[in-house]
């Protein structure tokens, strides 16, 4: 059995990460990293990206009620983090092929209230910004890129006239370290302010991200095709889904039932995650990442323009393989059943009225695509897709 996803790391990455010294000073591990990847000393280390977008609108000090326009897909915590700092989100809808707001749309959303604009780059491809950034400097509105997903080398710093550029290292993400994010701020200032916040913050217990790990260990094992499908086998004559239960042992905010939301989000990376992330940028496998691209595309090629997503984007890595299909859950039943586990779009969401994300969320999966499987898999794969969207397709076929 496929699994629906392949952690970014193998056994050797893991056994490290394990091993390594647990006593390290945070500040001096945090100061190691930053140099190594913002040279120019324009970088922050974070213990994750919502805590880097958190402690960004804290250290703004927008007045409530001020708004953050966002594009309309991105997982419901980014939204979430804008209402608990007593702002506004306002959503803009984004075309499929892009998946960038129709600038009509995000011009007539930039108000007078309107302090930012908040940019996903989705599926491991990146927005066109230069649009996004004629409209809002004119305007002094703040442009932030969320490219959690979107990262492709320790060079990568984002887009040189982004305000604030996002990166994750979390467990589902290309490079992982197991959580952790680094961000760029073109401000001095407000990276300063950002900097005597976090010191502020609590310190991620040590202890918490060995717990981590651990569990990153059991889902890279859990994913080893012969034993994901005999645990998938198990579970699901007991009605449980094991790609669920994996996304959810991934999740990374802190466990904290005492605190509120963004208290869970307000810790500094602790030393041993930070030294661990900075090993992971200089061994950096660039190699690993056209792989991964090159697979995706193998498959996704073979399906017409009318079911790709995000065509537009530009130099896509496919962190995701997503494709449109007219029964998800109909699709993702039969292939379960030629032993391939293709995962939905719950991981994202579509905020707000915004018909066309809400469409693409809709009909859209994900192909359990990765550069670790041989070619005649991934043909095995495109087959059994197309095969499954002709009967599902076809007429009296079962609806989802």
């Amino acid at each position: 059995m496929i699994p629906p996803h392949r952690l970014d790391i193998d056994a050797p990455w893991l056994f490290e990460a394990l091993a390594s010294p647990w006593g390290a000073d945070p500040a001096e591990a945090a100061r190691r990293l930053e140099e190594f990847w913002a040279p120019a000393g324009d970088g922050i280390a974070c213990l994750s990206v919502r805590s880097a977008f958190a402690l960004l609108l804290q250290a703004a000090g927008w007045a409530a009620g001020d708004e953050v326009v966002c594009t309309a897909i991105n997982i419901p915590d980014m939204r979430r983090i804008i209402t608990e700092h007593r702002l506004t989100a306002t959503v803009v809808d984004v075309a499929e092929d892009t998946l960038a707001p129709e600038p009509g749309a995000l011009e007539r959303a930039l108000g007078p209230r309107v302090r930012a604009v908040l940019v996903a780059h989705l599926f491991g491809g990146r927005v066109k910004l230069e649009p996004i950034l004629a409209l809002a400097r004119p305007r002094g509105i703040m442009v932030i890129e969320d490219a959690a997903q979107a990262f492709r080398g320790p060079r990568e710093r984002g887009h040189p006239e982004a305000d604030v550029s996002l990166f994750s290292f979390g467990m589902l993400k290309t490079a992982t370290a197991c959580g952790g994010a680094l961000t760029r701020v073109r401000n001095p200032a407000l990276l300063t302010r950002m900097r005597q916040i976090q010191a502020g913050w609590p310190l991620q217990p040590a202890g918490a991200y060995f717990r981590r790990l651990l569990r990153m260990c059991a889902i890279a094992a859990g994913q080893i095709p012969p034993v994901y499908g005999a645990l998938s086998a198990g579970l699901r004559g007991a009605g449980v889904s094991l790609g669920a239960v994996m996304r959810a042992m991934s999740r990374g905010l802190p466990d904290r039932a005492d605190a509120s939301y963004l208290d869970c989000l307000q810790l500094a990376p602790c030393a041993p995650l930070l030294n661990f992330l900075t090993r992971r940028l200089q061994r950096f496998d660039p190699e690993r990442l056209l792989h991964r691209a090159a697979a995706a595309e193998s498959v996704l090629s073979r399906f017409p323009a009318s079911m790709r997503v995000g065509t537009g984007l530009e130099a896509p890595s496919w962190w995701l393989a997503p494709l449109l299909v007219p029964a998800p859950g109909q699709l993702r039943k039969r292939l379960l059943n030629e032993g391939f586990d293709v995962s939905d779009a719950s991981n994202v969401c579509a905020i707000g009225e915004v018909p066309r994300a809400r469409a693409m969320i809709e009909h859209l999966v994900f192909l359990p695509v990765a550069p670790e499987y041989p070619p005649r898999v991934l043909e095995r794969l495109a087959d059994c897709v197309q095969g499954a969207i002709a009967e599902t397709s076809a007429p009296g076929a079962a609806p989802c």
